[in-house]
């Protein structure tokens, strides 16, 4: 059994990702008009959609900084990233092409989502290859948890039956 470990530019480019959606996502969250005069942009009218979407991006740094940390071990979680990163920026794209959301979204869309779709994607495969190639179950990581929740909650004679 091989004991390969994930190529550095997976987890560089997942903390990488996890710096970039804290920088853009945060101040359009804290301050979205000012945010938009800095791309001598329209001020988003509503704030709210505008604020919920950078607010996510802020969020989903937290999770490409799990996953740096621990690309093979978190690979199920990169699914998520360019998915969320999928959904962004199509999102978007449509909004502005329809004439709904602002250049400075669409400027930050382009930067922080389209660019980072087929690297995420890549990386998933590449991880995937990694873990199979040490004999790890696609759901390893998934059933694991429910399980050990299980023999926790049934002390020793749930363990020694669950074996």
């Amino acid at each position: 059994m091989s004991h390969e470990v994930a190529p550095r530019w997976i987890g560089r480019m997942f903390a990488a990702s996890s710096i970039v959606n804290f920088i853009i996502g945060g101040p359009p969250m804290i301050a979205p008009r000012k945010t938009a005069r800095l791309f001598a942009d329209r001020e988003p009218n509503p704030l709210f959609p505008m604020q919920a979407w950078a607010g996510m991006a802020f969020m989903f740094g937290f999770m490409f900084r799990e996953i740096a940390r621990d690309p093979v071990g978190k690979r199920a979680l990169v699914r998520y990233a360019w998915a969320e990163k999928l959904v962004s920026a199509v999102a978007t794209s449509v909004g502005y092409r329809a004439g709904d959301a602002s250049r400075s979204t669409m400027v930050l869309i382009s930067a922080a989502d389209w660019a980072m779709i087929a690297p995420f994607m890549l990386a998933e495969r590449r991880l995937t290859q990694i873990a199979r190639s040490q004999g790890t179950p696609r759901r390893a990581a998934a059933d694991a948890a429910p399980r050990a929740a299980a023999g926790a909650s049934h002390g020793p004679a749930g363990r020694a039956r669950d074996r």
